[in-house]
């Protein structure tokens, strides 16, 4: 299942290392995405809905860490009508189950509800032998802007509280060989492929881990 992370500002270094308190558990979801984590039936219950359990259905193994920012509440709500100010982008990871691994989650982070979901398309794999089955386990990485005016200034001191920035763009790689981009000015539109770097289309460069964004001063 997943679990959000807990965030708490150090206190004064009075405890003893034994007597300290574990992370706070906010919410666990996954599949399946019920109250117990087994597959529905009439015994259990959906932790949110059956919509959110149909999403999680295409969840494999939680190798990509989500990446958190700000985005605009007013086209992030949740299907219990909660206006999302931050969410969590992630991949779907590992799976040997043909449905499962190949979807990017846009999720709220207060309550790992499902805002969006984008079920992404097999590469072209083509060379002899080869028979890697594709999957989202790298972790995304986000661009953020500032609010007011929608682009980055020069410089890194440019917000009080990094906070403040919202997300953008979202990049991922998949094991097929290619970077995808998910575009936070067109929400509703599934993530599009922005490079295949394999040599000839034959989808021998997997990507199993989170590209870095570096920002060059002009």
């Amino acid at each position: 299942s997943l679990t959000a992370l807990d965030v708490t500002i150090p206190g004064p270094f009075t405890w003893h290392s034994l007597q300290t308190r574990p992370p706070l558990v906010v919410w666990s979801r996954g599949n399946y995405d019920t109250d117990d984590g087994l597959v529905k039936s009439g015994s259990n219950s959906y932790a949110h809905d059956a919509t959110d359990y149909s999403a999680y259905l295409e969840l494999g193994e939680t190798w990509s860490v989500p990446a958190v920012a700000r985005v605009d509440p007013a086209t992030h709500v949740t299907n219990r009508g909660r206006a999302a100010e931050f969410a969590m982008f992630m991949g779907s990871g590992y799976s040997d189950v043909n449905t499962e691994g190949k979807t990017f989650y846009v999720l709220d982070v207060l309550t790992g509800d499902v805002i969006r979901h984008f079920l992404l398309p097999d590469g072209t794999v083509s060379q002899p032998g080869l028979s890697l089955p594709n999957a989202l386990p790298a972790s995304p990485a986000v661009y953020t802007v500032e609010t007011t005016t929608g682009t980055s200034p020069a410089g890194l001191n440019y917000l009080t509280n990094p906070a403040e920035a919202s997300a953008k763009q979202v990049y991922f790689g998949d094991l097929h060989s290619r970077i995808w981009r998910y575009s936070l000015d067109t929400p509703l539109a599934p993530p599009t492929p922005m490079a295949n770097l394999s040599l000839g289309g034959d989808g021998d460069q997997p990507f199993p881990n989170g590209v870095s964004l570096l920002e060059f001063l002009k």
